[in-house]
């Protein structure tokens, strides 16, 4: 029977067509899901290191303490190593001083079980340590020969020299690292998560520098007396770029003797103070600038996105203080700080607690609080200066919009208040916003404009 060529052809674009549409006969992406891990197993009892060593693509069960001795190397790449305790602090991880200990390329060191038990991990003095790209997690060094400043050591470092980049420490019993009286520590790029007390903590280091680090979420176990982001104490360092957020007590602090630079980070969301400066031994000096401090001390009437106290002279510039429960406070601040271009706005009581302490404004936005400044005597005799034509660098601030006043003075003390803009265009209409009847506010002259 002769085949119709016309039929034949419709039949075959037909198939065709399915084919197409059903991807029958083309080259396919099928997703493998996850991979078993295939790489080698280890068994440890425990391991003392004297010489080189190096571990590459393997895992390690570790039943025992692993010390690493004077002269003593070890180089895990791409090692997951699971340290198995029966309790707290069973057996840890301990690089002693001569000893170096390098993790590199995603490794993970971890407890088997911390419901079981976490593990100690302890850099010496005289040590070297470098964490690269990897994890730390399980961690609890309770007591490292008494010298863990709130006994609340996660990993304590103690090493000459010790960095971290692009890493992760986190769910620690105690902090994420405690870091402690050496030359230089370095954390860049890395994660300081959930950990039971604080992210990271620095005691007398001579050089740090923390920069692009995420250090959020501390705090997790309300049985430590800690729950901070950051912890300096005593040192010279950089702090930038990091990401302090949703930490139980304080985003970051500083007490003691130090000289820092605080800048371009983000302290948002934390449950006592964004940042805290204080010193209350000797003199410190802080330059706080371009950092965002939002939404801090909600739940809390007494702490703000930014607190100085003591002896702490700083710098602040270029910040912004937003929705906080108080947006900056002054609080017995003996030395010189200056107040400048920051924007301090919609702060739920004030924008600025001034108490016993001696700031000087300078082209500051302070609108959309309910009161724009408080300055009270609690503590001792305040003596700011939002403005004096006698002193180039002060005055200029916009004290406008601000709910209930621009500057409420709580105090008998004249305040200084001269080139300001107030939103109001006469003395008596400011001196009404300011509540000031008895006109100890000085604000003549006054800005018509917004500086």
């Amino acid at each position: 029977m002769k085949q119709d060529p016309n039929r034949i052809k419709y039949w075959f674009a037909i198939f065709f067509s399915i084919l197409f549409l059903t991807g029958c006969g083309a080259a396919q992406h099928i997703d493998p899901g996850p991979q078993p891990d295939t790489r080698p197993k280890l068994y440890w009892s425990g391991r003392t290191i004297t010489g080189a060593e190096s571990f590459s693509s393997k895992r390690i069960y570790c039943t025992g303490n692993i010390s690493i001795e004077s002269g003593g190397s070890l180089s895990l790449d791409y090692v997951t190593l699971y340290m198995s305790c029966e309790s707290d602090a069973q057996y840890g991880i301990f690089v002693n001083s001569g000893g170096t200990l390098i993790i590199i390329d995603n490794s993970i060191i971890t407890a088997h079980s911390t419901a079981e038990g976490y593990y100690q991990f302890w850099f010496k003095s005289g040590s070297t340590g470098q964490i690269t790209n990897s994890t730390v997690e399980g961690t609890w060094t309770p007591n490292p020969a008494g010298k863990s400043q709130f006994n609340e050591a996660g990993m304590f470092v103690e090493a000459n020299n010790f960095s971290t980049s692009g890493s992760t420490f986190q769910n620690s019993k105690g902090n994420g690292i405690e870091a402690y009286w050496f030359n230089t520590f370095s954390a860049t790029n890395s994660n300081f998560i959930n950990n039971g007390a604080n992210g990271l903590l620095i005691r007398n280091v001579d050089n740090f520098t923390v920069s692009g680090c995420n250090l959020s979420h501390n705090g997790i176990l309300t049985t430590r007396t800690d729950g901070c982001g950051l912890i300096f104490m005593v040192g010279t360092g950089t702090i930038t770029n990091n990401t302090i957020n949703n930490n139980r007590f304080t985003g970051m602090e500083g007490s003691g003797a130090y000289n820092v630079a605080i800048n371009t980070n983000q302290a948002n969301n934390n449950g006592h103070f964004g940042i805290f400066l204080h010193d209350e031994f000797s003199s410190s000096y802080a330059e706080v600038y371009n950092n965002t401090c939002e939404a801090n001390a909600l739940s809390s009437t007494i702490h703000t996105g930014l607190s100085v106290e003591n002896a702490v002279a700083v710098y602040a510039h270029d910040n912004t203080f937003n929705g906080n429960y108080i947006g900056l406070r002054l609080l017995s601040n003996s030395l010189t700080t200056t107040i400048e271009g920051n924007i301090i706005t919609n702060n739920i009581t004030h924008g600025v607690h001034i108490d016993n302490s001696s700031p000087t404004f300078y082209r500051n936005t302070i609108t959309g609080n309910d009161k724009g400044v408080f300055i009270q005597d609690l503590h001792g005799t305040p003596n700011p200066n939002f403005g004096d034509t006698s002193i180039s660098r002060s005055g200029y601030n916009n004290l406008s919009s601000n709910t209930t006043n621009g500057i409420y003075n709580n105090t008998t003390q004249n305040i200084m208040a001269e080139n300001n803009f107030w939103g109001y265009y006469s003395k008596g209409s400011i001196n009404g916003y300011n509540d000031d009847t008895s006109s100890r506010i000085d604000v003549i002259p006054f800005l018509t404009a917004v500086p």
